[in-house]
Parts: C-alpha cells; sequence; structure tokens
C-alpha cells in the first residue's frame, strides 16, 4: 500500500518532467476561444501557436487539440 509520501514522490518526480511546446495548428479566421483558456495562445493569419506545459510533445498536441477542436496541424 503507498504512503502520502510515495504519492508525494511521484507528483514531484512528474512535475520535474513536465516542459514548455509550441505547436501548431490550423484555426478558421473567426476563431476565439471562449471562457478560461488554459494557455498561451498566438493568432496570425488562421495559425494558432500554442504553448503547452506537459509531459511530451504528445501530450502537449493532444491538450491543444481538445481545447481547439481540431487536429490540422501546421508543422
Amino acid at each position: 500500500m503507498k504512503t502520502a509520501a510515495d504519492y508525494t514522490q511521484e507528483i514531484i518526480a512528474r512535475a520535474q518532467q513536465m516542459r514548455s511546446y509550441k505547436v501548431r495548428l490550423r484555426v478558421d479566421n473567426g476563431w476565439l476561444p471562449m471562457g478560461r483558456v488554459p494557455f498561451d495562445i498566438h493568432i496570425k493569419d488562421g495559425i494558432a501557436t500554442v504553448t503547452v506545459v506537459a509531459e511530451s510533445l504528445e501530450s502537449a498536441r493532444e491538450q491543444a487539440s481538445v481545447y481547439m477542436e481540431s487536429d490540422d496541424w501546421h508543422d
């Protein structure tokens, strides 16, 4: 059985693995975020550059894709 100290160490280790990733995807020209925005987003000429803190590039892309409701990547 895990103790509170074990869980704390797991959380700390996971937090230390987090990095900032920039992912780019196409959005409609009129797209605007609604409500609280969990990322830094810059939109220019229909391309959104999203800065996401995540464990991996794949995780960053997934988070941005879910929020932006798009998976039209601009690499």
